[in-house]
């Protein structure tokens, strides 16, 4: 099968690739608004003791930090598929979606698949500065 060079379809996949990164982002950036107004709603309604008020609090920091890495990571997998930059850590933030059922799966795989293409590689090494 002959080598065919990176064209039009190549490029709206990967400028697709590269808003569907930006909107999941700015998704697990709303769910860091759930994760707070769920701590001051259990902790306006629930009457707790200390103690475990602070075993909640520690559990909404770890949340909060874990969500607030999956939402980098997405818009900086968007910014690098827009600049054709960084496809192994690309790679990385997809494979990470994948555990996210069924919007994170979805746009995983895809990026994968689309990343793995001989075009799209050649076109990220062509990018890649040494």
């Amino acid at each position: 099968m002959p080598a065919r060079q990176f064209n039009l379809e190549d490029e709206s996949h990967l400028h697709l690739l590269s808003v569907f990164h930006f909107v999941m982002g700015g998704l697990y950036a709303l769910g860091i608004g759930f994760v707070a107004l769920h701590f001051f709603i259990m902790w306006m309604v629930m009457k707790m003791p200390p103690e475990v008020v602070n075993i909640m609090i520690v559990f909404y920091i770890v949340a909060t930090l874990i969500i607030a890495a999956l939402a980098t990571g997405n818009i900086l997998a968007g910014f690098w598929l827009k600049k054709r930059v960084q496809h192994s850590l690309t790679i990385v933030v997809a494979a990470i979606n994948c555990a996210s059922f069924p919007l994170g799966t979805a746009l995983g795989v895809f990026t994968i698949i689309v990343l793995q293409r001989p075009t799209v590689k050649m076109t990220y090494a062509a990018n890649t500065r040494i």
